[in-house]
């Protein structure tokens, strides 16, 4: 699936664009890397993302690039920044994971809990998540994210799951964003989050 995406900035508040990405956890407090607001007239959004499935295996992955043009007060006033990962699963008790055309769907649980003496469906999930919000060209030092996820997902039946993930983010030459990295715009965030998840 290929997908494109044209937005002015025009849109947005002041004329003004600006990309910034929590590590993994939304309820982080901070952004580690983060553009800063850039005064700018539009910018050209294009996106690929594909997804497969062989049996209880499935891999997912996206990737994207944004070009932000004409930023007043930059070296260069064109800037690109990009971002994207790699996901994988595996259903250990031989589940296949839902999909229907463009997107996922609910997986059918073979032994949902509390029938026939069920325990539900076990996930091990990984990821890799890489996004860069530098452009030296520009000037522009958001910094570079380099993430691991690895986790476990049970499903009780088709509609309820428990997620548990533990997440490792390695920041760097986040050179405009010092005020949570170090002098060298360097960090590490490790995380362990836990979701209950309804979905009807």
């Amino acid at each position: 699936m290929l997908y494109r995406d044209y937005s002015p900035a025009s849109g947005l508040d002041n004329n003004q664009t600006r990309l910034r990405v929590r590590p993994q956890s939304s309820l982080s407090a901070f952004r580690y890397i983060d553009t800063g607001n850039l005064n700018a007239d539009n910018d050209l959004f294009v996106g690929a993302e594909a997804a497969a499935v062989w049996g209880p295996v499935w891999i997912e992955s996206e990737w994207a690039w944004d070009k932000v043009k004409k930023i007043t007060g930059k070296l260069d006033n064109n800037a690109s920044f990009q971002g994207g990962y790699f996901g994988l699963g595996w259903f250990v008790t031989g589940e296949k994971r839902g999909y229907k055309p463009g997107e996922w769907d609910r997986t059918k649980v073979l032994r949902p809990v509390g029938k026939a003496g069920g325990w539900g469906a076990l996930a091990l999930v990984g990821r890799v998540d890489y996004v860069d919000l530098n452009d030296s060209g520009t000037g522009v030092f958001g910094g570079k994210q380099l993430m691991f996820i690895g986790g476990v997902n049970w499903h009780l039946n088709d509609n309820m799951v428990i997620k548990v993930n533990y997440a490792h983010a390695d920041v760097k030459d986040a050179l405009s964003n010092k005020a949570v990295t170090n002098a060298q715009g360097k960090a590490k965030i490790d995380s362990l989050t836990a979701r209950f998840q309804l979905d009807w």
